[in-house]
């Protein structure tokens, strides 16, 4: 008999928490399970083998109370035995939970708590527009955010009503168990809580790929209150001028590129390409010799392993425990920077673009590394967890 699993998207095809949604289902099918997905739109999933659940549109986003009946309605239609929740936190699981028969999995695809994050960096953007926000920042939501942590607090409770609901509960790393185990103040010995890592799938490593281009990149989505690509247009502009021989690519897209390209143009800044929202991003790991990431925080961002890869040495802020974990030891399988020194960050550069042995001997060591994330370890972790739950 056919075991069923469901998922729950906002949007799907459209990111990393989508793409590791398809890796999951795609372990677990030869276990006989059909994988479902619920969301409000689809995209580009012609080609996949997926049974899918429109929300209709009237029913509003994926946190609505109409929205949980449509999922009860599904997992009880459909018999499915687990329905699994990455990323958003649905405010009427409890509802979920009386109502159908079905195993919960959370997956915490971010930083635990990432929210919170996520809102102060939001106020401070906004604060920007005019001396009037600004003060208000300082008066109103600074003190509310960092000395009362009012809105933390709330976030706490709303993590442990999940964790509680739920049967079981997926970080990306060691460091964020070991967050959620103090924050929520659970037993150290949780078992519910598990440790899986993104995967990442090899490649055939040729000559292609460490013959590289004197080319910085970025991938990733164009946004301040996390990725602060912003920040890497400033260290750029720092360096284009004493590097002639180089250049910056940037691939993707967001609500921030008419800001960063205003940024560029204001200031005048050479050599830097924006590629726009590209599907495949092979060609641009194959070329580029180094991988900037300048986030205020990330989950288990997926451009630094697919940067290792393909012998991309990334560099990084040390600003979380997915991002130390992927590149430590700092010197080694990457660049770790202390948060947030624009300082700090473009001497490092200047070390390994002047550098052409040290940046040989760290391209060896990252695609060494791979195996870290290797399918066949992760996909024996996803079955061994779901033939626990159903059994």
């Amino acid at each position: 008999m056919a075991k069923n699993i469901l998922f729950i998207h906002t949007t799907f095809l459209s990111g990393g928490a989508e793409k590791v949604t398809l890796d999951i289902s795609n372990y677990v099918k030869e276990q006989g399970y059909k994988t479902h997905i619920i969301a409000n739109s689809f995209m580009g999933i012609e080609h996949l083998d997926l049974i899918t659940h429109k929300i209709p549109e009237n029913y509003g986003d994926i946190k609505s109370l109409k929205t949980a009946e449509y999922i009860i309605e599904i997992i009880n239609k459909y018999s499915i035995d687990i329905f699994i929740i990455p990323v958003e936190i649905l405010p009427f699981l409890d509802l979920i939970k009386k109502q159908t028969t079905a195993k919960i999995v959370f997956i915490q695809h971010s930083v635990p708590f990432w929210e919170y994050k996520f809102e102060i960096y939001y106020k401070e953007k906004r604060s920007h527009k005019n001396l009037w926000k600004r003060a208000g920042w300082y008066l109103f939501n600074c003190p509310k955010l960092f000395v009362l942590k009012t809105k933390l607090k709330a976030l706490i409770y709303k993590y442990k009503t999940v964790y509680d609901l739920c049967d079981s509960y997926i970080t990306l790393c060691n460091g964020y168990r070991d967050l959620l185990i103090e924050k929520l103040e659970l037993n150290i010995n949780e078992k519910k809580i598990k440790v899986i890592h993104n995967s990442q799938a090899p490649i055939q490593i040729d000559k292609s790929n460490l013959n590289k281009k004197k080319q910085l990149l970025f991938v990733g989505r164009l946004s301040y209150e996390d990725k602060r690509v912003d920040r890497l247009i400033d260290i750029w502009n720092k360096l284009y001028k004493k590097y002639p021989d180089w250049e910056l690519i940037i691939v993707g897209d967001g609500p921030e590129k008419s800001e960063i390209t205003n940024k560029i143009t204001r200031n005048h800044i050479e050599r830097i390409r924006l590629e726009g929202y590209r599907t495949n991003v092979e060609q641009y790991y194959k070329d580029a010799s180094i991988l900037c990431l300048t986030s205020n925080f990330e989950g288990w961002p997926l451009c630094l392993i697919e940067a290792q890869t393909y012998g991309v040495v990334p560099i990084a802020f040390d600003c979380v425990a997915g991002i130390n974990e992927i590149i430590s030891p700092s010197w080694s399988n990457g660049i770790l920077i202390k948060p947030f020194s624009i300082k700090s960050y473009v001497s490092a550069l200047e070390k390994v673009m002047s550098d052409s042995n040290l940046l040989e001997q760290m391209r060896i060591n990252v695609i060494n590394k791979k195996n870290i994330y290797s399918p066949d370890l992760i996909k024996e972790k996803w079955i061994e967890l779901f033939n626990s739950l159903n059994n």
